[in-house]
Parts: structure tokens; C-alpha cells; sequence
């Protein structure tokens, strides 16, 4: 507090307020996910395929059942 602060206005603060800035940056990265990223988080690439074609064979099935 300088002079003017400490003898004028010392009783009449109610709400002081410091203002900073920090000193480090932040970065941050994006990615997508990629068919084969999902295919792996799903169950696996073996998994996944297998998964496909039973999806296949499940639909061709019932329309030649019919």
C-alpha cells in the first residue's frame, strides 16, 4: 500500500481484489479416432470382424429363409 492508501482509505476497503496472470502455458492435442481404433475398442479387430460377418450372414440368412 503506498502513502495515500494507508492514511486516506484504510478503514473504507471492503473487498480488494488481486488480479495475476500465471506463468506457464498450457497445450492441448486433439485426435480422432480412427475405423481401426474403434474396431479395437469394441472387442478387438479379430473380434470386430467376426462380429461383421455374422451381421452378414445373420441378414442373408433370413432372406433366403423367407
Amino acid at each position: 500500500m503506498n502513502d495515500y492508501e494507508a492514511k486516506v482509505i484504510q478503514d473504507k476497503i471492503i473487498v480488494e481484489i488481486q488480479l495475476a496472470l500465471d506463468s506457464f502455458k498450457t497445450t492441448v492435442v486433439r485426435s480422432s479416432t480412427s475405423i481401426l481404433d474403434l474396431l479395437g475398442d469394441l472387442g478387438g479387430f479379430y473380434g470386430s470382424i467376426g462380429i461383421v460377418v455374422f451381421l452378414f450372414g445373420e441378414y442373408f440368412s433370413e432372406k433366403f429363409f423367407l
